[in-house]
């Protein structure tokens, strides 16, 4: 039963760290960084348009794994270049806000292994005590 408790811990961290990294995370820099583009940014490519989208998620992914790794000087990764300047500041704006919610995942996940007794109980108060794990 141990075991299962475990593994149930683990798996509903996952899921709401990596979800808020992933699914706020993508909301709020797709937002900015269209807000950006509209009003401060030179005109995009129509063809380019889902390429930053989906290089900023695997990027928040892989700082939110970075960051439950004791490999934490993977965050600084990037190497910039290639990039006409109003396109590289609002890079440089999104890719530190996929920093932010990358590492912001990683904590959350980091915070309900350490405090899962805690919500367990908070949990079965609201449940009235069917919650058995």
């Amino acid at each position: 039963m141990e075991i299962i408790r475990y593994i149930i811990r683990y798996v509903v961290a996952g899921a709401v760290g990596y979800g808020f990294s992933g699914g706020v995370g993508h909301w709020m820099t797709n937002w900015v960084v269209e807000w950006l583009h509209v009003n401060y940014g030179p005109p995009r490519e129509k063809n380019c348009e889902s390429f930053p989208r989906i290089t900023g998620a695997l990027d928040r992914f892989l700082y939110t794994s970075a960051w439950l790794t004791p490999y934490k000087e993977f965050i600084g990764k990037r190497v910039i270049s290639g990039y006409d300047v109003g396109r590289f500041d609002i890079f440089i704006i999104g890719n530190a806000l996929c920093v932010i919610f990358g590492v912001l995942g990683g904590v959350i996940i980091k915070l309900i292994i350490k405090h899962w007794d805690t919500i367990v109980l908070i949990a079965n108060s609201f449940s009235s005590g069917y919650l058995d794990f």
